[in-house]
């Protein structure tokens, strides 16, 4: 695990801790994060490339925490006022 880690350019330590926000369910990926606010993966790229919804980057690897998904919902902004 180290080795791949140095490969992309995360730290153990970085990579444990992205692996513990997957495994609690704090972080999700492209498709679990497009279920958790009912859109589909397309909208969620749509949402993220017009700022609408944040994502975290480790290294290479880009996730979506709970937290900015459970705002966007909160935000009452709907996918049909993404352009």
């Amino acid at each position: 695990m180290e080795e791949n880690s140095k490969k992309a350019g995360v730290s153990k330590r970085e990579l444990q801790e992205w692996i513990r926000m997957f495994v609690q369910q704090k972080a999700f990926n492209r498709r679990q994060a497009a279920a958790y606010i009912g859109k589909s993966p397309s909208t969620i790229d749509r949402l993220v490339k017009a700022g609408r919804l944040a994502t975290t980057t480790n290294g290479t690897l880009k996730y979506f925490r709970k937290q900015d998904l459970d705002e966007f919902i909160n935000s009452g902004i709907t996918a049909k006022e993404v352009v």
